[in-house]
C-alpha cells in the first residue's frame, strides 16, 4: 500500500494517539484492513508523533522574510507561514513532534515545494472568470487628510501583544500618527487592542536608539491578506505624543534621493486618486448640495444629475427646488448637535392652467393616512420621484482644513453651514409598489399643505462640477430692435441684450405669460429694415426661460428649412462685426472653489461608486471608491473578497448584459441605467457565510418579493440597492489633465502611464444602499 493510500487512517488517529482507548479506536477504523496495515499505520504514527529536537532554520528555503523565534526551548528562523503552521500544528499534535517538524519543512511556500508542484498550478477559464468582478479598493478624499509625512517602505518591527506574546512584523506605511504592518495570522488580535511595537531595523538605519523602545499603538482595522492566509494586515493609530517617529522619517526621506523618490510616489498616489475621483464627480446622478443654515446656496451639477434639477424647475424654467427645503424641514434636519441626518422626500407635479404645481412630503411627515393618499395620487404620475437627502454639518475642523488648500475662499466657507446629497431612489418599475394599500377615504385637498408656494424662485448657484466652459457657441452683447409675436398674446417689441447664431436673451417692454413649451416668432425690426431681401421677420425660436418678471426671456431657434436662411445670416453678421462685437464671458467658478466643494463631498460618499473597463474583450469591473471606516454594503463586499479587493460578483456575475453591457451601448452623455437588486445575506455564527440577489424583473410576484424577503431576514439580513450605470465618454476632466501635464513635468512616464490608465475607463456606477425605503414603500418597515 502506498504512503497516499494508509495517511488517512494516520490523520484520523492522531487525535487519539497515547490514549487508553487508542487499541479499540485503532481496531475500529482498520476494521476491514489487513493486518500488516494495521501495523504500518502504527509504526508511522508512532514516528510522527516521537519528540523532536531539531532546531529548524528555513534562511533561503522559503518565499518569504524569516525571524528568530524561541519556540519551547528551541531557537527557530521561521517565516510568516511557518510560524501560523507551527501553532495549528502544536494544537493538533499536541507538543514539538517530527510530524511538526514536516509540516514546517514542507510548507507550501518552500522553493522545494514550490518547485515540485510547479505543473500543478494553472488558472482555469472559470477562475478567471470569478475575478472579473474583483475590484480594487481606492480610498476617496483621504490624501486630503494626511498633511504629515509618511514613509512607505518595509521596516521590520516587533510587537508585543497585551497577553504578552512577541512576534515580528514588517511596516508598508508608517507617519507619525499611525502604521499599517503585517504580522503572522496565527496570533490573535483585537480591536482597540493596545499593542507596544518598536523598530530595531530603523534604530540601526537612522542612529536613533529610541525606537529600540516600545511606542503604544492602538488596533484601528484588521484585514485579511490577498495573497496569503498565514499573515494579516494591521491599522494602528498612534496613542503617546512625541516626535520620534517623524524625527526618524525626515532623517529617511533627508537624503535627495528618496526625497525625491517619495514626493514623485505621493504625487502619483494623489493624482491617480483625483482621476478617479474627477471620473465619479462627472458621471455622478446625485446633486451635491450646500446650505447656510436654511437657505441653498449652492448645487453641484454635471450632466448626468441635471435632469434631476430641471424637474424642479416651474414651467417658466425658474428653479423652485428651495421649496423643498423649507425652513421648518430644515430645522428638523439640522438640529442643533445633529452631526448627520436622513430623510427621503415623495413628490409629483400637477399641470393647472398652464402652472406646474409641485407637491411634496418628507417621509416623517403627516399620518400615516396622508402619505397613503399621496403615494395613491402622486405614483400614478409620470412626474412621481423619491428622493433621499443626505446631510452633514460642516463642522469646523472641516473648514480650517479646507482654509489651508484655499484660504482665498475664506468668506465662502464661513457661510456655508451643511451640505447634502440629494439622490433620486425611484424607478418607473417600482411606481405601482406605492399602489399596493388601499387608497384612503381622504379628499384630495388633505394635501394641499404639501404643495408648494409658487414664489419665490431659488437664489442658489447651479455650479458645473468643473471649470470647463459649457456653452456650445460664443454668445455676443448686442442690442437691437425685435418684435414677438405669439397667437394668443399678439405682438409686444423689446431688444435684444445677447445674440448668437441659434439663440436670443431679450427684454421686452412689457412683461408676458409665456412658458417653457411656448413657441413664438421673432422679428429683427432694424436690420430687416437695412435689407427686406434677408429672412429676418417671423423667425421661429423656442422660449427656454421666463424671467419670474416675464420681461426677459431666453429663446432657441428652431431647427427647421425656414429657418436655415436666418441662421446663415446671423452668422454672417457675427463674423464681420466679431472686432466690434463684446463677448458675453460665461461666468465659471473658481477651481478654488470646486476645490473645496470637491474635498468636502469625497469625504462623504453615501453611494458608493465603481469603475469599468473593457480587458481582452471582456467587461469587468476594475475600481471602488470607500471612505473608511467601510459603511455595511461594502463590508460585505470585502468580506467576498479581500484586504484590497471588494468582489462584486453576486451583483453582476449573471447580469453582465443588463447591468454593464446595454449600459454602456447607450451614448454617452445621453441616459444612466437604474436597477433595483435585492439581497438576501446569509449569516451563521456571526460570520457572512453566502449572499444571494434578485434583480426586481426576476421576481414573478409580489408574494415572491416578500417571501425573498423574510427568508433573507429569517437567516440574516436583508438588503436593498439602487445599481446605476453610466457610459463614459472621456474619463479625463480638466483638472484631471492639469494634474497629470504637473506629473508629466517631472516623471513623464508615470504621468503617461496614470494617463492610459484612466483613459481606458468605458464605464461608471453607483450603488446606492436603498433598503430603508423598499421596507416603507412595501409596508414592512
Amino acid at each position: 500500500m502506498q504512503q497516499e493510500e494508509y495517511q488517512s487512517y494516520v490523520e484520523q488517529l492522531i487525535p487519539v494517539f497515547g490514549e487508553p482507548d487508542f487499541e479499540l479506536v485503532c481496531n475500529q477504523v482498520m476494521a476491514h484492513e489487513h493486518a500488516s496495515i494495521n501495523l504500518i499505520v502504527k509504526i508511522e504514527l508512532k514516528r510522527i508523533m516521537t519528540p523532536c529536537k531539531k532546531s529548524i532554520d528555513l534562511r533561503g528555503r522559503v518565499k518569504g522574510q524569516c525571524h528568530q523565534y524561541e519556540l519551547d526551548g528551541y531557537t527557530h528562523w521561521l517565516d510568516d507561514v511557518a510560524i501560523n503552521t507551527y501553532h495549528k500544528s502544536i494544537e493538533r499534535y499536541g507538543s514539538y513532534t517530527e510530524g511538526v517538524w514536516e509540516a514546517l519543512t514542507n510548507t507550501r511556500n518552500n522553493f522545494r515545494v514550490l518547485h515540485k508542484n510547479k505543473e500543478l498550478i494553472s488558472t482555469s477559464e472559470d477562475k478567471n472568470d470569478d475575478g472579473l468582478f474583483k475590484t480594487k479598493l481606492i480610498r476617496f478624499g483621504h490624501y486630503l487628510t494626511r498633511s504629515e509625512n509618511r514613509l512607505r517602505m518595509s521596516t521590520q518591527v516587533t510587537v508585543l501583544l497585551p497577553n504578552g506574546n512577541l512576534i515580528h512584523g514588517t511596516s508598508s506605511d508608517l507617519s507619525s500618527s499611525g502604521a499599517k504592518i503585517k504580522v503572522p495570522a496565527a496570533f490573535e488580535y483585537g480591536l482597540g487592542q493596545i499593542v507596544q511595537v518598536s523598530f530595531p531595523t530603523l534604530a540601526k538605519e537612522t542612529g536613533i536608539k529610541d525606537l529600540n523602545g516600545d511606542f503604544p499603538y492602538r488596533i484601528l482595522g484588521i484585514h485579511d491578506s490577498e495573497e496569503s492566509d498565514s499573515y494579516r494586515w494591521l491599522r494602528l493609530k498612534m496613542e503617546a505624543n512625541h516626535n520620534i517617529i517623524s524625527i526618524a522619517i525626515d532623517e529617511k526621506l533627508n537624503k535627495n534621493k528618496r526625497r525625491t523618490l517619495h514626493d514623485q510616489k505621493d504625487q502619483v498616489v494623489r493624482v491617480r486618486t483625483q482621476g478617479y475621483e474627477h471620473c465619479f464627480l462627472r458621471h455622478t446622478t446625485n446633486i451635491p448640495l450646500f446650505f447656510s443654515g436654511d437657505v441653498l446656496k449652492y448645487a453641484i451639477l454635471t450632466d448626468h444629475n441635471e435632469s434631476l434639477w430641471k424637474h424642479w424647475h416651474d414651467e417658466k424654467n425658474q428653479p423652485v427646488i428651495n421649496h423643498l427645503f423649507k425652513a421648518e424641514r430644515m430645522q428638523f434636519l439640522t438640529k442643533p448637535g445633529l452631526k448627520a441626518s436622513r430623510t427621503h422626500f415623495y413628490s409629483f407635479k400637477h399641470d393647472h392652467e398652464d402652472r406646474e404645481l409641485f407637491y411634496s412630503m418628507m417621509s416623517s411627515e403627516g399620518t400615516q393616512q396622508e402619505r397613503l393618499l399621496f403615494w395613491h395620487i402622486g405614483a400614478k404620475r409620470k412626474s412621481w420621484k423619491v428622493i433621499r437627502l443626505s446631510l452633514f454639518e460642516l463642522e469646523k475642523e472641516d473648514k480650517e482644513r479646507l482654509l489651508t488648500v484655499a484660504p482665498e475662499m475664506e468668506g465662502v466657507l464661513s457661510t456655508l453651514t451643511h451640505m447634502g446629497i440629494l439622490t433620486e431612489i425611484s424607478l418607473p418599475d417600482t411606481q405601482k409598489d406605492y399602489l399596493l394599500t388601499d387608497k384612503p377615504a381622504l379628499a384630495p385637498k388633505e394635501l394641499n399643505p404639501y404643495r408648494h408656494a409658487t414664489a419665490p424662485i431659488s437664489q442658489a448657484h447651479a455650479l458645473y462640477f468643473d471649470s470647463a466652459p459649457r456653452r456650445t457657441e460664443p454668445r455676443f452683447n448686442y442690442q437691437t430692435l425685435v418684435t414677438l409675436h405669439h397667437p394668443q398674446l399678439g405682438d409686444v417689441t423689446g431688444r435684444t441684450l445677447d445674440i448668437s447664431i441659434n439663440g436670443l436673451s431679450i427684454q421686452l417692454d412689457k412683461a408676458v405669460q409665456l412658458t417653457k413649451k411656448s413657441d413664438v416668432k421673432v422679428t429683427f425690426n432694424d436690420l430687416q429694415s437695412l435689407d427686406k431681401n434677408t429672412p429676418l421677420s417671423r423667425i421661429g425660436y423656442h422660449v427656454l426661460k421666463v424671467a419670474s418678471n416675464g420681461i426677459n426671456i431666453q429663446l432657441h431657434i428652431e431647427d427647421s428649412l425656414k429657418t436655415q436662411k436666418s441662421k446663415a445670416f446671423l452668422s454672417r453678421l457675427i463674423e464681420h462685426n466679431i472686432e466690434r462685437l463684446p463677448m458675453d464671458y460665461e461666468q465659471l467658478p473658481s477651481m478654488e472653489m470646486l476645490k473645496i466643494m470637491h474635498q468636502l463631498l469625497l469625504n462623504k460618499l453615501t453611494t458608493t461608486p465603481f469603475f469599468i473597463e473593457k480587458d481582452n474583450h471582456k467587461i469587468k469591473t476594475r475600481c471602488i471608491g470607500v471612505n473608511f471606516p467601510l459603511n455595511r454594503l461594502n463590508k460585505i463586499w470585502q468580506h467576498l473578497g479581500d484586504e484590497n479587493t471588494l468582489n462584486l460578483e453576486p451583483i453582476f456575475k449573471t447580469r453582465v448584459r443588463q447591468l454593464l453591457v446595454e449600459p454602456l451601448k447607450t451614448p454617452a452623455n445621453q441616459r444612466s441605467h437604474h436597477h433595483e437588486i435585492y439581497l438576501a445575506v446569509v449569516i451563521k455564527d456571526g460570520k457572512i457565510k453566502s449572499v444571494f440577489t434578485r434583480m426586481l424583473q426576476e421576481f414573478s410576484s409580489y408574494n415572491d418579493r416578500l417571501t425573498f424577503i423574510k427568508k433573507a431576514k429569517e437567516h440574516g439580513e436583508f438588503l436593498a440597492i439602487r445599481v446605476t450605470t453610466t457610459a463614459v465618454k472621456n474619463p479625463l476632466s480638466t483638472t484631471s489633465e492639469s494634474e497629470l501635464s504637473q506629473l508629466a513635468q517631472h516623471a513623464i512616464h508615470y504621468a503617461r502611464a496614470l494617463e492610459n490608465e484612466l483613459s481606458s475607463i468605458v464605464g461608471c456606477g453607483e450603488i446606492a444602499d436603498i433598503t430603508d425605503e423598499v421596507l416603507i414603500r412595501l409596508e414592512l418597515g
